[in-house]
C-alpha cells in the first residue's frame, strides 16, 4: 500500500487526501467540526472589525 499524499485544511487543520472524490470534500465541508471552526473564524475576523486591538489586548493580556 503506497502512502497517500496529504493536504492540511486551512480551516479546521484537518488532513484530507488530495484529489479526493468529490463527495467526500463535501462530507468534509458540510461536517461538524468543519462548520465549527468556520464559525469560529469568521466570529474572530468580525470581532477585529468592530475592535481592531481586542485582540491584540486580549494576546497581550498577563494569563489568569
Amino acid at each position: 500500500m503506497t502512502p497517500k499524499e496529504m493536504e492540511v485544511c486551512t480551516i479546521c487543520g484537518s488532513f484530507l487526501v488530495v484529489g479526493d472524490i468529490p463527495q467526500r470534500v463535501e462530507e468534509h465541508i458540510s461536517g461538524k467540526q468543519h462548520m465549527g471552526y468556520a464559525k469560529v473564524r469568521e466570529t474572530i475576523d468580525s470581532i477585529k472589525v468592530i475592535y481592531p486591538t481586542f485582540v491584540e489586548e486580549l494576546v497581550s493580556r498577563p494569563p489568569l
